[in-house]
């Protein structure tokens, strides 16, 4: 027994103390990942953010270069050169690439200088050759007619300049720096307004691979370069991914993130992305056509969410070692209290193998002063009650036994009434035979006499007729409630069926001193149920009425309809039910009335004829305020009519 409780309460103190741990170390783990992410999530932003501002201003210096190139005194003479001096040309084309020279010198952005005709034929080219400069011989000058950089120049505007994106993808054969990214060119225009020349500059590759991945304070990451079509322009994250595809890995970056998270970042908007399941995001776009927002670059951050799950090491060892000092310290205590207790339990133990051997003298001493020495008193007093109980057995054995008998008394007493109903039945037969012989009789001696005889006489014969059809009608009552079965289940009239009973239980009531009142809808009131069942549950409810009502009161009788149901209410202002009988009422053999007064069972065969036609009986009632019961029965369509009004009050 030690043993057992010592595990139980061991398991129950490591559950209380270790719940508190668990709880608070899952908000607490939760809300430290939220904020290293929230803290990723800002540093990926300011990184994205601060190298695409990085990279505009390299946008916006070469607008400014290429306008200030385009004037460039060697330049604008070579342009107002006339056409019937071609010999200065060479001249000025000399200084026009010693301005070129200066140019790059002066501008390492830059990778190559160059200078078209309007005729397409490339006049000029200075690249950058590591740390020097080249110009490109003439024999290698080509016509470039129908290049982009050409074609996009043709179409803008006067002094306008257009951004021609000169790669669509990474190379991984091919570093950035070597590359150029971007040419921006321009028309030129002689002293008369007539487009001469094609001016363009490219950027330096090696600026823009520096402007990606040179780490600053604020810029701790390198980031990615993509086109707005999703191609990568360059990927520092390729290294990180195993095993890489044959080829170099993926050129899209829709091949390797989830729809949703591409779509965000190649929407042309920056901001971050912290609801993927596997990393978090950062976005910024770059516009290299100044006022043309839909040609861009995007620069991107990721960090994979598993990377965070080291910093939280610290704050996971210290949950542990909590955790295991718990475990510790409910083991021990529950040793202890669990040792407390057994000792007292087997005391227990012993007086209940006492009363189960019939022992029912034994009392257990224990003075713990707690919740054991007050089990133990418990014990006590349980074995005295048991004890006392098994003295009084007999008694109350008796005393059920004479229950069961006043059971016995009252199914006799059914019986007899069943009885009283035959015989009542013959009885009503055997009395309408001379009932209607007396009528005929009466009627055939009131035509003998004719309209001369004496008035007395013919009054006498009505009054005698009277009471005879009378006779015949309560003989008629009684053989209709003799009839043992319910009838037939079918359309009946409720108006007529009521009207009957009401008619029958009028004279006892009007005798007693009780006015009947009827409130009937207008024709026909038609309801599933027979005629025999309903006017056996309607007397019986009037019949109870009559015994709760005493003299000078009033008892109610309604039908109406209630949408697909018809309602019958029999409603009294007598003594009433009491709250704690409601329950009961139509429970069989249950009765509040005078013993010979009542057996029981009229309610209980009224409620279960009423559930025979598919129906309910409700009752409501408060003391000394009269009861109402309530029959709801399904209404037959081809008789329910519209609910009328029709009241009749009787004091007969």
């Amino acid at each position: 027994m030690r043993n057992a409780i010592g595990v139980k309460f061991g398991a129950a103190l490591f559950a209380a103390t270790l719940t508190p741990i668990l709880y608070f170390g899952y908000h607490d783990f939760t809300a430290e990942r939220e904020r290293l992410a929230d803290e990723k999530l800002r540093e990926l932003y300011v990184n994205c953010v601060s190298r695409a501002k990085s990279m505009e201003w390299a946008v916006i210096n070469a607008h400014a270069d290429l306008n200030s190139l385009r004037t460039a005194m060697p330049l604008r003479f070579l342009l107002d050169i006339p056409e019937g001096k071609p010999d200065a040309i060479p001249y000025w084309r000399s200084l026009v690439e010693q301005e070129f020279h200066r140019f790059l010198s002066l501008k390492t952005d830059y990778a190559q200088v160059g200078l078209i005709d309007a005729d397409g034929d490339e006049t000029l080219i200075l690249s950058r050759n590591g740390t020097s400069l080249v110009s490109r011989p003439r024999e290698e000058l080509r016509n470039r007619l129908t290049a982009p950089h050409f074609t996009a120049v043709a179409s803008l505007e006067r002094y306008g300049i257009a951004a021609i994106p000169m790669r669509d993808a990474a190379d991984p054969r091919r570093p950035l720096g070597e590359v150029t990214l971007l040419r921006y060119a321009a028309q030129v225009y002689d002293r008369l307004g007539r487009p001469r020349y094609v001016l363009y500059i490219d950027l330096n590759g090696a600026h823009t691979e520096y402007s990606l991945t040179h780490t600053t304070f604020e810029t701790r990451r390198p980031a990615a370069l993509l086109t707005g079509a999703g191609r990568y322009l360059y990927d520092p994250f390729a290294e990180e991914r195993a095993p890489q595809r044959s080829g170099g890995g993926p050129t899209d970056i829709r091949d390797e993130y989830p729809s949703e998270v591409t779509r965000q970042i190649l929407s042309g908007r920056s901001g971050v992305i912290a609801d993927d399941p596997a990393a978090l995001y950062a976005y910024a776009p770059l516009h290299p056509q100044v006022g043309d927002p839909s040609f861009y670059y995007v620069l991107f951050d990721r960090y994979p969410r598993s990377e965070l799950e080291p910093a939280l090491a610290p704050l996971r060892r210290r949950y542990q070692v909590g955790a295991a000092v718990a475990l510790g310290l409910a083991l021990a205590l529950a040793a202890g209290v669990s040792g407390a207790l057994t000792r007292h339990l087997r005391k227990l133990r012993n007086g209940v193998e006492r009363i189960a051997a019939r022992d029912l003298t034994h009392r257990i001493d224990i003075r713990s002063g707690d919740e054991i020495e007050r089990l133990a008193a418990a014990y006590n007093d349980m074995a005295a009650s048991l004890k006392e109980y098994h003295e009084g057995l007999e008694r109350k054995v008796a005393e059920r036994t004479e229950q069961i008998r006043a059971v016995e008394k009252r199914l006799t007493h059914a019986q007899k009434l069943a009885s009283i109903g035959f015989l009542a039945a013959g009885v009503a037969h055997e009395v309408n035979n001379p009932v209607a012989i007396i009528l005929t009789r009466i009627d055939l001696l009131r035509n003998a006499l004719g309209r001369d005889a004496g008035t007395t006489v013919v009054k006498d014969l009505e009054v005698i007729r009277h009471h005879a059809a009378r006779i015949g009608q309560i003989a008629g009552g009684l053989l209709t409630f003799s009839r043992s079965a319910p009838g037939p289940v079918g359309p009946v009239d409720v108006n007529r069926i009521a009207a009957r009973v009401c008619g029958l239980i009028a004279h006892p009531l009007a005798k007693k001193g009780i006015v009947l009142a009827t409130q009937f809808t207008e024709g026909p009131l038609m309801a599933r149920g027979s005629e025999t069942g309903l006017e056996q549950t309607l007397y019986n409810l009037l019949y109870n009425a009559y015994q709760a009502t005493g003299e000078g009161g009033t008892i109610r009788v309604v039908t109406g309809v209630d949408v697909s149901e018809v309602v019958i209410s029999v409603a009294d202002d007598g003594i009433g039910i009491a709250p704690e009988h409601l329950d009961r009422v139509f429970d069989p053999f249950f009765t509040t009335k005078e013993p010979g007064e009542g057996t029981g069972l009229g309610l209980s065969i009224s409620y279960g004829l009423v559930k025979e036609y598919d129906g309910a009986l409700s009752v409501r009632s408060e003391p000394g305020a009269g009861a109402e019961f309530t029959i709801r029965l399904p209404a037959m369509a081809a008789g329910v009519s519209a609910p009328g009004a029709q009241e009749a009050s009787a004091h007969v």
